[in-house]
């Protein structure tokens, strides 16, 4: 076994795989480093999304689900976590 890390295996559309590699050959650096650096640099905004689906958490608990709200002027729209979900169809006639 390999003491730094275990062997994975990512897929990733052509088109960002040649953009990866591009840097990769650039920085003179892996496209292992790559990764992790853009991992690290990215992290904390990816743990600040809203999850899209609603579906368990980390803590057992589950993420909000769409709740019909009347919202002045528009009428009744569903929303998630007090915003409007673009995935609800329009109720207005």
């Amino acid at each position: 076994m390999n003491p730094v890390g275990r062997k994975r295996s990512f897929y990733f559309p052509d088109w960002m795989t040649r953009e990866v590699e591009a840097e990769a050959t650039r920085l003179d650096r892996s496209v292992s480093w790559i990764l992790q650096r853009a991992w690290k640099l990215a992290r904390a905004d990816i743990r600040r999304a809203e999850p899209r689906t609603p579906g368990p958490v980390r803590d057992g608990s589950f993420t909000a689900t769409p709740t019909p709200t009347l919202v002045p002027g528009n009428g009744l729209t569903e929303t998630v976590n007090g915003l409007p979900d673009t995935s609800a169809r329009s109720t207005r006639p």
